[in-house]
């Protein structure tokens, strides 16, 4: 089901060029996304940590496209976490709410990135992974720019990496109105 809403999202998308702008509670999506990927984290081992804010997260977007790249950064970083498998692989994810922007940052202690995978790290066709198309971060970026985002990432201290992603916040004002007028 969730392919084909992807395909079906897809095909609007290209004849419109337009995402579709909803109402999206971040923090249902990404609880949502993880049970999508819950088998591909059992297969590496991972525990799954959710540091998600009381009430929600809003941001204005098109959902399947924002699931669409939440889904992606979760598989790299499962990806990273086999390549150079830590002792306890861990990915975690976490809702940072500040004024005007939602962050979502995606964080393993997977085999990270080397200066030379980062340096080619959003472009297209470019890839690290045997079979890697070297597309996935490139879309995720379009996505994530057609919404007003910002998409980044960071190296932890330790091991692994962290993605940013950043996305304007609906204001209260437009919250309550869309609660009013939704329900």
């Amino acid at each position: 089901m969730f392919a084909s809403r992807v395909i079906v999202r897809i095909r609007e998308f290209t004849r419109s060029h337009q995402p579709r702008h909803a109402r999206v509670d971040l923090a249902e999506l990404l609880r949502a996304s993880a049970s999508l990927l819950d088998w591909d984290l059992r297969r590496t081992g991972a525990s799954l940590s959710l540091d998600l804010p009381e009430g929600g997260a809003f941001v204005r977007g098109d959902e399947v496209m924002l699931q669409q790249v939440i889904v992606n950064l979760m598989r790299n970083a499962l990806d990273a976490m086999r390549t150079d498998p830590p002792e306890e692989p861990r990915l975690s994810l976490r809702l940072v709410l500040r004024t005007g922007e939602v962050e979502l940052q995606v964080c393993d202690n997977g085999c990270g990135l080397g200066d030379d995978v980062a340096a080619k790290l959003f472009v297209p066709f470019a890839s690290s992974k045997p079979n890697g198309m070297g597309i996935g971060l490139s879309i995720c970026r379009s996505f994530v720019e057609l919404h007003q985002g910002r998409l980044w990432f960071s190296r932890n201290a330790e091991r692994g990496a962290t993605f940013h992603l950043g996305l304007p916040r609906l204001a209260a004002e437009a919250e309550a109105t869309n609660i009013r007028t939704t329900s």
